[in-house]
């Protein structure tokens, strides 16, 4: 099931934070602070740029240096490292 995340502005008030070009690493909302806040798969977003004719290294430099350390106030999406989880899934399949 592919996230709705136009569904979820409109439900948090379309408010939120998006990242351009990274609406299929985004899994889910944070909500416990004072702005809900989008939360990203950094691993789902080095795939994006990888799949985007990018490698590997150029593509982590990049988005270390140009995504995931900028803040751009109270709705900044949080990126999270769910690397550990999509390995133990991997392993039941």
């Amino acid at each position: 099931m592919k996230f709705d995340i136009h569904e979820a502005s409109i439900w948090y008030g379309g408010d939120l934070l998006i990242a351009d070009g990274f609406d299929d690493a985004i899994i889910g909302i944070e909500d416990t602070g004072e702005e809900p806040r989008v939360c990203y798969s950094k691993q789902r977003c080095i795939e994006i740029l990888l799949e985007e004719g990018m490698d590997e290294m150029a593509a982590i430099e990049h988005l270390e240096y140009n995504t995931f350390n900028a803040y751009v106030g109270a709705k900044t999406p949080l990126w999270i490292d769910d690397q550990f989880f999509r390995d133990y899934e991997s392993k039941e399949d």
